[in-house]
């Protein structure tokens, strides 16, 4: 009985100590001082709030986000990415102070905070956000790498060597190892003296020719 008496009391003593702050709107509905509990106006222009524990490590979020310039009655939501914010009449921000879940922090690129860095794709750009734990890169489109071990290159990516056929693969280090396989001749078209008419077409062992409306003939130059 004496444990029921005492914890009626300790309520008692809470929503005394929020009272002190009266209410002109009854029927109001708002925040409360602390930032995570909800109060309501009575008719009497009481106020009654609950009373449930706020996280003290996002308080200090709370505060730094009140620095914002708003417009009053504006509402958004938090730097953190979880609470949200209303602005005041006095162009503060009031926001929520919720706990929220931990944000992953970048598998393949080490990021430091505020600093810039290449992205992954070898050609956008990042920068590493305050806390370090996200980043924001552009989003141009990249051309196909073709790069040769004197190239810098993404570790673990695949692509082909700038001799067209042979595959590489860059190592830990920023570098790439490509097969050497002898690469089958190049279709290349050139010209030979020789006159032909016009938009014929026709062939000289394993390569083919087509003359031109100049009366030019350009022929392909496979080894045969």
């Amino acid at each position: 009985m004496k444990v029921a008496e005492l914890l009626l009391f300790v309520v008692i003593f809470a929503v005394a100590v929020e009272a002190e702050e009266k209410c002109k709107n009854p029927g109001e509905k708002f925040m409360s001082k602390d930032g995570c509990n909800r109060c309501k106006c009575s008719t009497s222009g009481i106020v009654s709030c609950t009373k449930r524990l706020c996280q003290k490590k996002v308080k200090r979020e709370a505060k730094v986000e009140a620095k914002r310039p708003c417009i009053p009655g504006e509402r958004f939501l938090s730097s953190d990415g979880c609470n949200r914010c209303v602005c005041l009449k006095n162009g503060d921000a009031g926001c929520t102070k919720m706990k929220c879940p931990p944000k992953k922090k970048l598998s393949d690129t080490p990021c430091k905070p505020g600093s810039s860095f290449l992205s992954v794709d070898g050609c956008n750009r990042c920068k590493c956000s305050k806390d370090g734990l996200e980043a924001a890169c552009t989003k141009r489109y990249c051309p196909p790498v073709t790069s040769d071990k004197d190239t810098p290159c993404r570790p673990g990516s695949r692509f082909t060597s700038i001799d067209g056929c042979n595959p590489c693969k860059c190592t830990k280090d920023g570098k790439a190892k490509c097969t050497r396989m002898k690469c089958p001749p190049k279709k290349v078209k050139r010209e030979i003296k020789k006159e032909c008419e016009p938009g014929t077409q026709w062939a000289e062992d394993c390569n083919s020719c087509i003359c031109t409306d100049t009366g030019i003939a350009i022929c392909t130059r496979m080894g045969c």
